[in-house]
């Protein structure tokens, strides 16, 4: 499966039978696609070997090419591709916004955060700059970020699709407030 942002144009190649190419000189396709609802029938005998598809919304579509000698046609295999133009949602988890840790032990912190559809990166951002990456294609993502210091910060994060759409978190911000003789620590939502 292959995903795009971009209006898809279909390039296929076929060759002739080495052992058996008397009398064939050219060979013709019959294209056809579908968006899962549709049959389309894209042309007939052409020996043009790329089209541009009408696909416009967002979904996967299958086409299929024969091939033909105009005395025989070999059937092609299916082959799909993801239209996609839609920026994944970014969700923060954790920790919440407004959070307030008070242990002056607890300077790492294990960032959560997803997105509605696989992602292929995803970047972590801690008072604007980087703080981690993950480049597996998941939906979940939890990054430690360690010896943060003391005081107010922010923290959001970004993560391309598969079709390399970006999208953006809001911004979460947290505290490092030590509270002397807390002892134990708390987190305060």
């Amino acid at each position: 499966n292959a995903y795009t942002k971009n209006l898809t144009v279909l390039n296929f190649s076929a060759s002739n039978d080495p052992d058996f190419t008397e009398g064939i000189d050219t060979l013709y396709y019959l294209i056809y696609w579908s968006d899962n609802n549709i049959n389309y029938y894209l042309s007939a005998n052409t020996t043009q070997t790329n089209f541009s598809t009408n696909a416009t919304a967002d979904g996967t579509y299958y086409y299929l090419v024969n091939v033909s000698d105009l005395s025989s046609i070999a059937e092609g295999n299916v082959w799909n591709w993801s239209l996609d133009t839609t920026p994944p949602r970014i969700s923060l988890i954790s920790p919440a916004d407004g959070t307030v840790f008070t242990d002056i032990e607890k300077i790492d912190i294990t960032f959560r955060f997803s997105s509605n559809e696989t992602a292929k990166n995803c970047t972590m951002y801690l008072d604007g700059s980087i703080a981690g990456n993950e480049s597996k294609q998941q939906t979940l993502y939890n990054l430690t970020v360690t010896n943060i210091d003391v005081g107010n910060h922010n923290w959001n994060a970004t993560c391309y699709d598969l079709a390399n759409n970006l999208g953006s978190s809001t911004l979460f911000s947290f505290k490092f407030d030590i509270i002397s003789g807390t002892g134990g620590g708390t987190e305060q939502p």
